[in-house]
């Protein structure tokens, strides 16, 4: 169900409509730029966490998926649940754990990886915003952007917090009709509400140095002539290219 949530966000981005101009507005986009710039500096690591709820009981979850993203110049590394990517100047791989594919194809444009990250997709989602209410709140420590959308939306609201020293985004929260996540009507006896609650945690792992390593395509497969033949922690899984390899 979670492994749904970032395809969901992006639903939100193609099913926003025109963007109202606003004072809140203007500095939310300010605000979220300023965060994109952090994902974009090219070198971090962050654990990540997903946590959903119905509407009415947001204390008790009915489902959660936690992972890791790791970037350094214009590679990434992303582990979320048991879906792997990673991408390179070489090529780009997703490992699918659950169904034994590994995923191969040509690297992307550079600045591709980062595009799958939540932080550049809300900001695309602002620009095109179909936004009924923008709201900046600030305190001390955090400052808060709340998207009010309107009533036919799928999405009723979106409240990011961010830090006000590094300009990091710290969570996400958002309230999304619950069809968008799962097409059932209950899980372990627990019945969905016609919303759900989704929220995003980031924590950053400061002063941790991010391997080469870890973006090596060579831990999921080696080259002999047109063949890709998997590494031996990988053995068992089917190889499935998508576009020609460089």
């Amino acid at each position: 169900m979670m492994k749904n949530i970032l395809v969901c966000i992006c639903l939100l981005v193609a099913n926003i409509a025109a963007a109202q101009t606003s004072d809140g507005m203007d500095k939310a986009i300010e605000l979220l730029t300023k965060a994109g710039k952090a994902f974009a500096s090219g070198h971090m690591s962050l654990d990540i966490c997903y946590t959903y709820a119905n509407e009415h009981q947001p204390d008790v979850l009915i489902d959660s998926l936690k992972g890791t993203i790791q970037l350094s110049g214009g590679n990434y590394r992303s582990e979320l649940g048991n879906t792997l990517s990673v991408k390179n100047s070489r090529y780009s791989i997703i490992v699918f754990r659950e169904d034994k594919l590994l995923y191969v194809s040509g690297a992307a444009p550079a600045d591709s990886g980062a595009a799958v990250l939540p932080v550049q997709l809300i900001t695309s989602a602002v620009k095109q915003a179909g936004v009924q209410e923008c709201k900046v709140t600030a305190r001390k420590d955090t400052t808060t952007i709340r998207f009010q959308f309107p009533e036919n939306m799928a999405y009723r609201y979106m409240e990011i917090k961010l830090d006000n020293r590094s300009g990091r985004i710290q969570e996400i929260q958002y309230l999304m009709k619950s069809t968008m996540i799962s097409q059932t009507e209950s899980t372990d006896g627990i019945a969905f509400e016609p919303y759900a609650l989704v929220k995003t945690y980031f924590r950053y792992r400061d002063n941790v140095p991010v391997a080469a390593s870890v973006f090596d395509e060579q831990q999921f497969f080696t080259r002999n002539a047109n063949t890709l033949v998997p590494a031996a922690a990988y053995s068992n899984y089917e190889v499935f290219i998508g576009t020609p390899s460089n």
